[in-house]
């Protein structure tokens, strides 16, 4: 039974170092300008002065704004982030 235990920790503790390092690769090309690599879902909002594109990733969300009425480019942050309007 301790085997069974050992070998469940020790896969949930890769799974958790794995998608934190995939949380700052994400972060690190999304400052950088580059497109988000791991969305699960993308959308695109429309308005009048540009558009916005939601990219939505395990735990986070991504904000690329083409829009005159926001001064921010990008914005990376956990899964309740909302958008900017």
């Amino acid at each position: 039974m301790k085997v069974v235990k050992k070998i469940i920790s020790i896969i949930f503790t890769v799974a958790f170092f794995g998608w934190l390092a995939m949380i700052v690769y994400e972060s690190y090309i999304v400052t950088r300008g580059e497109k988000p690599k791991f969305c699960i879902k993308t959308e695109e909002h429309k308005y009048d002065d540009g558009t916005t594109t939601e990219c939505i990733g395990l735990g986070y969300k991504v904000y690329m704004y083409d829009r005159t009425s926001i001064e921010v480019q990008v914005e990376f942050g956990p899964f309740w982030i909302s958008e900017r309007k």
